[in-house]
């Protein structure tokens, strides 16, 4: 993504004419500088208390995969049993997982066989000592029995590092506390709660295509 802060005005009209989001304009908004290539470009309908755009660039020293059973995208035929579980009509969904594939690709992790919260320690002390640690979880923690998903949260707080994550809205209930009271785990599109350090800022629906942001990260 390019590095310049300013919002860009948008109107996206349908085949009448009519902007697609009832006439009022919309404004696509670059959050940050993005990585050095490989890197993906995500779109997001976002509303709410929408962050600023970050005011440095993100760079990621070292990534670390934990995983039960990590798939090897080299691996002739990976990439086919990955989207097995995507609907044949999901083409949008084909595409962004074969742009993400192509980028692991060019730098891949180090893959590390385990589980959470079990694992947890292994995997940090495979990060170099001088990047800073960020735990990040998406879809992840609803397969972590509940005490076992309670460990896992008191030992990030115990390593002391930052954790960012994106997880079905109401199994982790320290997250669930902070949400306003105006969030009803029903609604579609507040499937998912992002947090930051166990604090939500924002929900979204199941994919995180749409996204409600109630708190600035102030980054």
């Amino acid at each position: 993504m390019p590095a310049d802060r300013a919002p860009v005005l948008s109107s996206r009209p349908d085949s009448s004419g009519r902007d697609d989001h009832g006439g009022v304009r919309t404004e696509l908004v670059r959050m940050h500088t993005a990585v050095d290539d490989p890197s993906i470009r995500l779109v997001v309908e976002a509303s709410g208390t929408v962050p600023a755009p970050a005011r440095a660039p993100i760079r990621v020293g070292a990534r670390v995969l934990l995983d039960p059973n990590p798939i090897d995208l080299a691996v002739p035929g990976a990439f086919d049993r990955l989207v097995e579980a995507v609907p044949p009509e999901a083409l949008d969904r084909t595409a962004l997982m074969r742009e993400a594939a192509r980028a692991t690709l060019a730098v891949p992790p180090v893959r590390i066989r385990g589980t959470l919260p079990g694992d947890l320690d292994r995997a940090l002390d495979a990060l170099p000592d001088d990047v800073e640690p960020v735990v990040l979880t998406t879809g992840t923690l609803v397969y972590v029995p509940g005490a076992e998903r309670q460990r896992f949260v008191d030992r990030v707080r115990e390593r002391g590092v930052h954790w960012i994550a994106l997880e079905r809205t109401g199994i982790l209930r320290g997250v669930a506390a902070t949400l306003p009271d105006d969030v009803d785990a029903a609604d579609p599109d507040a499937f998912a709660t992002a947090s930051i350090d166990g604090t939500a800022v924002a929900v979204s629906d199941p994919f995180g295509t749409r996204v409600r942001w109630f708190r600035d990260l102030n980054l």
